[in-house]
C-alpha cells in the first residue's frame, strides 16, 4: 500500500471486532447519555434512568448501561443491537453558547409593571403567630 493510499480519505475507516471488519462512523460516539438513549427508543427520562441503574448496578434487564464512576452511559453498539439497526444519536443544543432571548430581556408594553393599590385590594390581616 502506498503512502498516497494510506493518506487518502477514499476508503472509510474500518473497525475490527471479532475477526470481522465493519465501517467505523467517526461522527457517532461510542457511548451516549441515558437521556439520548431514552429519546432514541421512545421512553421517558425517569424510566430510562431506572432501567440504566438496574442494569449497571445489578446486571438486571436488557437495557445496556455501564457506570463510569457516578456517570451512566449506554454503549451505542449495544443499543443498536437492542433496536435492531443503526441509530443516529440526537444532538442536544448547548444553551450556554447561544444568546438568550428570554422574556425578561425584552420589554412588554402590554404588561402593567407599576401596580398602584386600589380599593379592590383585599386587606391583609395579621398572622396569628405575629401577634
Amino acid at each position: 500500500m502506498s503512502s498516497n493510499e494510506i493518506l487518502s480519505n477514499e476508503r472509510p475507516a474500518q473497525r475490527h471486532v471479532g475477526g470481522m471488519s465493519t465501517p467505523l462512523d467517526l461522527r457517532q460516539p461510542d457511548f451516549i447519555t441515558v437521556e439520548q438513549a431514552a429519546e432514541i427508543i421512545g421512553i421517558g427520562r425517569t424510566c430510562a434512568y431506572q432501567l440504566a441503574r438496574r442494569a449497571a448496578d445489578f446486571g438486571e434487564g436488557t437495557f445496556p448501561a455501564i457506570r463510569f464512576g457516578k456517570q451512566l452511559r449506554v454503549p451505542r453498539r449495544k443499543l443498536e443491537d437492542l433496536t435492531g439497526g443503526p441509530i443516529t444519536v440526537p444532538t442536544v443544543p448547548d444553551d450556554r453558547t447561544t444568546p438568550s432571548n428570554s422574556s425578561h430581556d425584552q420589554h412588554d408594553d402590554t404588561t402593567n409593571t407599576e401596580h398602584q393599590p386600589t380599593n379592590t385590594d383585599l386587606p391583609q390581616h395579621p398572622l396569628p403567630f405575629n401577634q
